[in-house]
């Protein structure tokens, strides 16, 4: 819900604030808009799931997305004793909509393993660290 919020263009989120807030409009037209961004998506996140879900929410996209660390719920994967194809790892936890796909991430630089771009779609993955597949998608490997 917070990232849905976040994703609203800055000219209907004072609509937003308008309708579902009784925050003073003056004040907010005031402040920043990725500011009253956030303070929209709090308030409306934390009416629905109480004040502690809206500001864990704010926290977890701020480091998520400003920071560009992991998510904490990210998916995990325990790899085959000697490793495993990138390739198959990407397939096989559905981090690419298809092969096409994922070739495409690899040949554009896409894909990484603990921060080092993996090029080939060949590529042996092993040891315990983070796939991660694109801008926003992450793949924990035990």
């Amino acid at each position: 819900m917070f990232g849905k919020l976040m994703s609203v263009s800055d000219e209907l989120m004072f609509k937003y604030f308008e309708l579902l807030t009784d925050e003073d409009m003056a004040a907010v037209r005031a402040l920043h808009p990725r500011d009253a961004k956030v303070l929209l998506a709090k308030t409306i996140t934390s009416q629905y799931h109480g004040k502690d879900a809206g500001e864990t929410a704010a926290e977890e996209f701020g480091r998520v997305f400003s920071r560009g660390e992991a998510p904490q719920d990210t998916q995990v994967h325990k790899l085959a004793p000697g490793g495993e194809r990138a390739m198959d790892v990407i397939i096989a936890n559905g981090l690419a909509a298809s092969r096409n796909e994922a070739r495409r991430l690899f040949e554009q630089g896409g894909v990484s393993f603990n921060g080092e771009k993996v090029s080939s779609e060949d590529a042996l993955l092993s040891g315990e660290g983070l796939l991660k597949v694109g801008k926003r998608r992450f793949l924990k490997l035990l």
